[in-house]
């Protein structure tokens, strides 16, 4: 073989290798290029996602912050217009008991001009004891209703807001009274509150759900608070009197309150009366004699409490 066949065959070989190089070159250039524009497109595409994501995130957290703000406020909203709602009635009732002033009183809606009488209440209560024919004490319902219809008057002196607890002793004192002069069976069961425990605690009674029972023990409560208001009056030191007959209120009533009652009540007796108008109210002299009657009718009032309170601790057990 010649040497320009040679020579052809190697020049023809080299270029067919670069040419080779080349096309390769050439096509594998295009696809880097479109990788690289793929990837910035897909770069791209999720930080524009993350971007959503967050902005939809903080569009929840602020939907839900701004819903958290409005319940927030419709709360505190609620709760200020129950508060002035009840302020406004204090004082309205307030300004209209001060009107009115202490002329008469309402009892069990009838009126009454006759002035309170703590002797009155002493004595009823004192009379309500009595001893059965085997010899023991017992307390007769009828006398003791009527000497808690004069007492439960007191409630007007702690201002009028308190007239609610008035008429709920009233209507429990009627139940009370309804049970004892319709009792058609024996005619004895509620002669006595030994004799309504007996008959309400029997089998015979399950008809009734104890009603006489629980129609006492609200007006039961309420016979300790006023002992104890009558207790502090009796005190010559009762500064601070409004105070002292509030810790008696959350010891004694409170608990057994709703909190819009307990709120109203709180509110009223922040303006209960002083010792002397106290005492003018209820007709008692501030002098050894007029304190010597609220120590009698404190512990008559005691007394009927205690008997009381036995019979709802024996029947509980």
């Amino acid at each position: 073989m010649d040497g320009n066949v040679i020579r052809y065959r190697r020049v023809r070989a080299r270029s067919l290798i670069l040419g080779r190089k080349r096309t390769i070159q050439e096509g594998v250039q295009p696809v880097a290029h479109t990788s690289l524009a793929d990837a910035r497109l897909v770069t791209q595409t999720w930080t524009n996602k993350e971007v959503l994501s967050r902005s939809a995130d903080s569009s929840v957290s602020s939907s839900a912050s701004g819903s958290r703000l409005v319940v927030v406020l419709v709360v505190v909203l609620v709760v200020v217009v129950v508060v002035v709602v009840v302020v406004v009635v204090v004082v309205v009732v307030v300004v209209i008991g001060s009107a009115q002033g202490q002329s008469y009183y309402i009892i069990g809606g009838i009126s009454s001009t006759q002035p309170f009488s703590i002797d009155h209440v002493r004595t009823l209560f004192t009379q309500s004891f009595q001893t059965d024919w085997r010899g023991n004490t017992v307390l007769r319902m009828d006398t003791y209703i009527e000497a808690y219809t004069e007492l439960a008057r007191v409630f007007d002196f702690f201002g009028i807001v308190f007239s609610f607890a008035r008429e709920d002793i009233m209507s429990k004192l009627a139940t009370l009274n309804t049970l004892r002069t319709t009792d058609r069976t024996r005619r004895h069961h509620y002669v006595t509150f030994e004799s309504m425990f007996a008959y309400e605690y029997s089998h015979a009674a399950f008809l009734l759900d104890r009603r006489g029972v629980n129609s006492n023990r609200w007006i039961h409560r309420a016979l300790r608070f006023i002992s104890r208001v009558v207790e502090e009056v009796k005190e010559e030191n009762s500064n601070n009197l409004n105070i002292r007959v509030r810790a008696h209120y959350e010891a004694i009533l409170a608990p057994h309150h709703s909190w819009i009652v307990r709120m109203a009540a709180r509110l009223a007796l922040n303006s209960f009366p002083s010792r002397d108008r106290f005492l003018s109210a209820i007709n008692v002299a501030d002098n050894a004699a007029g304190m010597a009657k609220l120590t009698q009718a404190v512990t008559v009032m005691d007394q009927v409490y205690d008997h009381v309170q036995g019979l709802y601790d024996q029947y509980s057990d």
